[in-house]
């Protein structure tokens, strides 16, 4: 639905983002309205920005000067405007840079938490405005990898380090795996490295359906209800909405005698965990069982429901199964700021000292390998990760798994449509089929994540005839986001070849 499409060289989405706030605070086009009263640092914003003019971005983005002003003026001029991104934008080199200068832009314009501009829910679960009652606003760097010292976020760990922490010895290497829906022997950088991790492993149990390229290595797998026979409520999906809405989906089916969900299966292994650590601790673990089981995700929704803004119950979604209208987005960003002083910090001193490492990649950039391409990953209709892929219905037809090349650089390579090309890397090749298009930026490939399903021991019966070529073969896990740990998987730098 867009009015204009503007190719961007993929990585170079943070310094796009500053030569437009150069733009806009050198043209007097900063007005941040009510905003300013909930704001700190917009003053160190524009005193950054001055550094990123357009024609210092403009041969790295691939962006004229001209277009990078046009937007510029046109966007701060807006009655209306909200600048997004999402995937792409953040699994790149510069992801937490790109995110922070999304959210200044739109600061700085006063697009935020109003009308026409970047606004907030008000779900029936308010996992936000839960998140500011109970003082827990979400942490970052509270602690470091064991190996490559990579920041936690909220307790997590990027999945760059999944490999190294299984294979490198000391205490704290991981020795065991609960896997749950996960594949991430397909969905991680660097395969053959995550294999020969996972074939290392002294204990591991998958909860799951199928024997993919992950469960083939557990010595459990522990199948859960199928998603008929349980019940849903998309409490992600309500927060992000674009209009407050409700909708609870009862489970279509009964689940059979002895099935167990999900949860129940993940309290049951605890249980036995505690149970083997001796007799204190197996009384405390048969306890929590018994009352995690009495307080059961539909107790739970019941709960918030009643505690959230519109003051709903399970009882109520249920008599309404088309969902419930809460009405439109309102302003609400006061009721949701968790900072002490209930203002925005504009300029984290992390990422602010993160600009140095942008600043040196902006020469390589202007000036890239004439035999360098960028990959980029892509989504496609009727797939999601892997998880998709065993399905005729879905995987019927053409071929999703294709890497796509602009017809520019398919005739300077003298390839054919649907043949194979050697796309390769430091960690590795694969031959994949072509697929050529004007969609694409001259220098740039796509090909989407999630395939491979031709490995030895795996059960899938349609996805092995439709197996796809598995990117992450080439992808590097070394290969991140300086600041956050991110894998990259938009902007790898790769080359392309006919096989």
């Amino acid at each position: 639905i867009a009015d204009a499409h503007y190719f961007i060289r993929p990585g170079t989405d943070a310094l796009f983002l500053l030569a437009l706030l150069n733009v806009m605070f050198e043209e007097g086009l900063s007005h941040p309205g009510p905003l300013e009263q909930r704001i700190n640092g917009l003053d160190r914003i524009k005193e950054i920005s001055k550094g990123f003019p357009p024609s210092r971005a403009a041969k790295a983005t691939g962006l004229s000067e001209a277009d990078i002003r046009a937007i510029a003026v046109e966007f701060a001029s807006a009655q209306k405007a909200a600048c997004y991104g999402r995937r792409g934008t953040s699994t790149q080199e510069f992801g937490s840079l790109a995110t922070w200068l999304i959210d200044a832009v739109n600061v700085a314009t006063g697009n935020v938490d109003r009308p026409g501009g970047v606004m907030f829910t008000t779900p029936a679960v308010d996992l936000v405005g839960l998140s500011k009652i109970l003082r827990q606003p979400g942490y970052f760097n509270r602690w470091k990898s064991r190996v490559s010292g990579l920041p936690e976020f909220n307790g997590e760990f990027p999945a760059a380090v999944f490999a190294e922490e299984i294979e490198t010895p000391g205490p704290g290497q991981i020795r065991a795996l609960v896997t749950n829906a996960g594949n991430p022997a397909l969905s991680l950088p660097n395969t053959k490295r995550i294999d020969r991790a996972l074939k290392s492993l002294e204990f591991m149990v998958a909860i799951d359906f199928y024997i993919n390229e992950t469960t083939r290595y557990a010595d459990l797998i522990l199948p859960p209800t199928s998603p008929l026979e349980t019940d849903h409520y998309p409490l992600l999906e309500h927060a992000m909405a674009i209009r407050n809405v409700a909708r609870y989906a009862p489970p279509v089916f009964q689940k059979p005698e002895g099935a167990k969900h999900n949860w129940e299966v993940m309290l049951d292994l605890l249980y036995r965990v505690e149970k083997h650590s001796g007799a204190l601790s197996a009384s405390v673990g048969w306890i929590k069982r018994k009352a995690l089981y009495g307080l059961s995700p539909e107790r739970q929704l019941n709960l918030l429901l009643k505690l959230g803004p519109h003051k709903l119950s399970l009882e109520k979604l249920k008599r309404e199964p088309h969902g419930m209208d809460l009405g439109p987005l309102e302003p609400r960003l006061e009721k949701i700021i968790c900072t002490r002083d209930g203002k925005i910090n504009l300029v984290p001193p992390g990422l602010v000292k993160d600009l140095d490492r942008l600043e040196k990649r902006i020469e390589p950039w202007s000036a890239p390998p004439p035999d360098e391409f960028l990959l980029v990953s892509r989504r496609t209709l009727r797939s999601n990760n892997s998880w998709m892929h065993n399905s005729l219905r879905l995987v019927k037809g053409k071929p999703d798994c294709s890497l796509i090349i602009s017809k520019t650089d398919a005739a300077r390579l003298g390839l054919e449509k649907g043949r194979p090309v050697k796309l390769s890397t430091g960690i590795g090749e694969i031959n994949v089929p072509v697929e050529i298009t004007d969609d694409i930026m001259p220098g740039v490939v796509s090909m989407p994540f999630g395939w491979g399903h031709d490995r030895e021991g795996v059960k899938l019966r349609v996805a092995r005839e439709h197996p796809g070529v598995n990117v992450n073969e080439v992808t590097d896990e070394n290969f991140y986001d300086q600041f956050s740990g991110i894998s990259v998987l938009d902007g790898i730098p790769v080359k392309v070849a006919g096989s």
